[in-house]
């Protein structure tokens, strides 16, 4: 417990403390209005980043492309994965080892 003397001397410190609300709440608000214009900067940047997707997607290409150049793009497609997986199968097969070499343990 504290005593009535010590009670006092508290109190005393506590109305001797320079309170300045006024200074805590400017800053307060000047914190809000950052967030505030951090929130509308964000929203501003993705509405504008999902506008732009959409109207990539919406507009049509200039040109139609050649259907004969498609099919050599999909078959030079075809040939250079069939060669990746060629070469990445070889890699993966295992050596047949004759079973009765001896076994050192350490």
């Amino acid at each position: 417990m504290q005593s009535s003397r010590e009670c006092r001397r508290l109190i005393q410190d506590m109305n001797a403390e320079p309170v300045q609300a006024w200074t805590v709440l400017v800053k307060c608000a000047a914190g809000l209005v950052v967030i505030v214009l951090l929130a509308g900067i964000g929203a501003r940047a993705s509405r504008d980043h999902v506008a732009g997707n959409v109207e990539a997607v919406v507009t049509p290409p200039a040109v139609t492309p050649d259907p004969k150049h498609q099919e050599q793009v999909f078959d030079g497609r075809r040939a250079r994965i069939e060669k990746q997986h060629k070469r990445n199968s070889g890699a993966t097969e295992s050596a047949d080892l004759p079973k009765d070499l001896p076994v050192e343990l350490l």
